[in-house]
């Protein structure tokens, strides 16, 4: 999503029941999402619990920035314990926020948009780069020997031909058949419809799209 198309969360506190005497989440939430809009990963990484920074450093956390942009409005689930909101539109990231001493901090990963774990995660987010226009996170989610043959413009040139609605008809396609992957031996098809389709592949334990039509 591109800069322009972020919003910042907007929260009420009296509505989420915040806690007497503690700063609101909210304010952590707003923080944090104003910082991945401005692209400053180094507010964003100060917001971030110390448990998470003791697992994930700066260099590792930085590039992750890039693909994420926080959409919409937040949910309390328990003002005591921790507090989640959503970070993309279809559900697929959220904000965990935990008390650290006096202060609300983001304790998960928030930057994991286009998440590797199984191959329907893969399809799912490479269904949404795609439609996001973000072909270069397209091209990254693709398997190494296909990476290294389709810069993200040769994908769309690859995608055009594909469909008659190139990578919009693709995600389109792909998003609808989400359900329907079906395992061939080590690797898994995803239909585009009665005749295409995509495999994915798993690849240093990451899922990745192996095939395209």
């Amino acid at each position: 999503m591109s800069l322009a198309g972020a919003k910042a969360l907007t929260l009420g506190c009296a509505v989420l029941g915040c806690s007497q005497g503690l700063p609101a989440p909210e304010n952590t939430a707003r923080a944090y999402a104003n910082a991945a809009i401005a692209r400053d990963a180094r507010a964003a990484y100060a917001l971030m619990s110390a448990r998470f920074r003791g697992q994930v450093l700066f260099d590792k956390f930085e590039p992750g920035l890039e693909a994420y942009a926080p959409t919409t409005t937040a949910r309390l689930r328990d003002a005591t314990v921790e507090w989640r909101a959503v970070a993309d539109e279809d559900g697929a990231a959220e904000l965990r926020l935990v008390r650290e001493d006096d202060a609300w901090r983001v304790d998960a990963d928030p930057t994991l948009v286009y998440p590797q774990r199984t191959a329907r995660e893969t399809a799912r987010g490479f269904a949404r780069a795609l439609q996001r226009g973000r072909l270069e996170r397209a091209a990254a989610l693709l398997c190494t020997a296909l990476r290294k043959s389709l810069t993200p413009a040769a994908l769309a040139e690859r995608l055009a031909t594909a469909s008659p609605r190139g990578a919009l008809g693709i995600a389109d396609e792909l998003r609808a058949h989400l359900e329907d992957l079906t395992p061939d031996g080590e690797s898994v098809r995803a239909p585009l419809g009665p005749v295409t389709e995509l495999q994915l592949r798993r690849e240093q334990g990451a899922w990745c799209v192996a095939a395209l039509p």
